[in-house]
């Protein structure tokens, strides 16, 4: 460093002691390479400009959505889709309490900040770039949604910075919300808050209460390990502070280091005997979140907390229904789309395919076949009885 603050020193001397013929020409050198040098960035940037997808229609911008085989009445029988299980659906079916809860945890200055968040920035200059918050909402639409993540880093940000403030200027805040909601990652391949919602709660996302959309929001920061279905599904504490708070040395949660605590995605009571302790999950801190943002009362969130205590979970989801005639189905629509300009429409055209079929009645005569299935063996040979 001494060495660089050194040779920075020769040169500005140098240049004293130049002539002022020279110092001249040296100046002279010096704009030019600077102009030289801003016209390089300023072709680069309208360069990555044009490279930029058309956001026309934000709804194009989101990876394919999922198709639906059901049957006469509605019941899903099977649903097809390439890598994402996404179903759209417009603002206005979007629970109030989901974009709040959504906005407190992830982005809780969405609603205030422009382009480009200048109080981040700020922050990252003051701590010499060693923290700067989370990523917002939009700039997580551009990096994400919009397929930036095969760009070397350099590229990656000035295009998310770029994106970022052509969405926050042709967008309004709801509809970037709305997209942002719809494309989301909520793990065990469900994309979007209601493809989220019907694969945790059995519901569609406009029948979310607090609760359940508390827990919807704390899924996106890390999806695997928060699932309701794996490990983390509570908070834990060690073994050393469950002996601590039995032996009465551990009485408040404050009391506990952050190293003994593995946080869940719902809190839970630990303890026995006369000292129990509720140590807050992902879930409290959303919540805490709405009641510090205004966004729910104290009340509120009192009985989204004794909601959380019995929150079930709708079990992993069924295989596929009738599977011999939904096949079927699936290969007569196929061959409807070969070779035409709607190939591949079938796992990415988000389509809805009625059939003929009645679940219930189905249901009946598989366990009728079921129930004769060996007599029809041995009487008739059959093997592969539907």
């Amino acid at each position: 460093m001494q060495t660089c603050i050194r040779s920075i020193g020769h040169f500005f001397v140098s240049l004293v002691r130049k002539r002022p013929d020279q110092l001249h020409g040296r100046k002279v050198l010096l704009l030019k390479g600077g102009g030289i040098f801003f016209v390089v960035v300023l072709l680069y940037v309208v360069f990555l400009w044009f490279t930029l997808p058309d956001i026309s229609d934000p709804r194009s911008l989101l990876a394919s959505q999922s198709t639906v085989i059901v049957d006469r009445n509605g019941v899903e029988l099977y649903r097809l889709f390439v890598e994402q299980d996404r179903t759209y659906i417009p603002a206005d079916r979007i629970p109030d309490t989901l974009e709040k809860a959504m906005v407190a945890i992830e982005d809780e200055r969405f609603y205030e900040r422009g382009c480009l968040d200048v109080r981040a920035i700020a922050r990252v200059v003051l701590r010499f770039g060693h923290a700067g918050g989370g990523s917002t909402l939009t700039r997580q639409l551009a990096r994400n949604a919009l397929d930036l993540t095969q760009d070397n880093i350099y590229n990656r940000k000035l295009k998310e910075l770029m994106l970022g403030c052509q969405m926050e200027h042709r967008f309004s805040k709801s509809d970037l919300l709305e997209l942002y909601l719809n494309w989301i990652p909520f793990g065990r391949n469900a994309y979007g808050v209601e493809q989220a919602s019907q694969t945790y709660f059995g519901v569609p996302a406009e029948g979310l209460t607090l609760a359940q959309s508390t827990v919807l929001a704390s899924l996106p920061q890390r999806p695997s390990y928060y699932s309701p279905y794996g490990e983390h599904l509570f908070t834990k504490v060690s073994e050393e502070v469950q002996e601590d708070i039995r032996a009465e040395r551990v009485t408040r949660a404050n009391q506990l280091r952050e190293e003994d605590v593995t946080i869940g995605l719902l809190g839970a009571a630990v303890g026995t005997g006369s000292t129990v302790l509720y140590v807050g999950g992902r879930t409290d801190q959303v919540l805490r979140n709405m009641e510090d943002q205004k966004l729910i009362t104290e009340q509120e969130r009192l009985a989204a907390l004794a909601e959380l205590e019995h929150m079930t979970f709708k079990p992993s989801r069924e295989n596929i229904r009738a599977p011999h005639f939904v096949l079927w189905v699936r290969d007569q629509v196929e061959k409807l789309f070969a070779g035409t300009t709607e190939e591949g429409l079938l796992e990415r055209g988000g389509l809805r395919i009625e059939t003929t079929l009645n679940w219930e009645m189905q249901k009946i005569a598989e366990e009728s076949v079921a129930f004769y299935r060996e007599d029809i063996l041995n009487r008739f040979g059959a093997q592969n009885i539907a």
